[in-house]
């Protein structure tokens, strides 16, 4: 089961369009450091709801596709997931942290942390409870560890 997750994990994370929504978000929070970050990204979001809202049915799954917001989603999700696998013991932390090293983990703290609560906040609807799964798996790298420690 570990090795069917592991291969499956893997070939979505190297997927373009994985990577294309990894390089967007870094690409946005580059110009948008602390607090601009999450007020610029509900400014985007609401902007790209009202372009979607306005577009024609049939070019609302393409609209879609290219916002922040969809991007954010893809990679909150994945890494989400990748959490619970690693919660639950059916990813060893060993090989999961022999497959994303801390800087494939640094998108959690620096930029999905931030727009999660940011996005909860917008919508009233408070801290997604994935939060702090998420943290613990970026906080449980051994990197991160070594750092900590010293």
């Amino acid at each position: 089961m570990a090795q069917q997750a592991l291969m499956s994990i893997l070939l979505e994370y190297r997927s373009a369009e994985m990577m294309d929504a990894v390089k967007t978000l870094w690409e946005f929070r580059r110009p948008h450091p602390g607090e601009s970050m999450a007020t610029e990204y509900e400014e985007v979001r609401k902007k790209d709801d009202i372009a979607w809202r306005n577009a024609d049915p049939a070019a609302r799954l393409a609209l879609i596709a290219g916002t922040l917001h969809y991007k954010r989603r893809l990679v909150s999700h994945f890494y989400a997931y990748l959490a619970h696998l690693v919660d639950l013991k059916i990813l060893p932390t060993k090989v999961f942290h022999k497959s994303w090293a801390k800087a494939d983990l640094e998108v959690i703290p620096q930029v999905l942390v931030p727009l999660e609560r940011a996005l909860g906040s917008a919508l009233a609807v408070g801290d997604p409870a994935v939060l702090p799964t998420l943290q613990r798996l970026y906080e449980n790298a051994p990197e991160v560890q070594a750092l900590a420690k010293r």
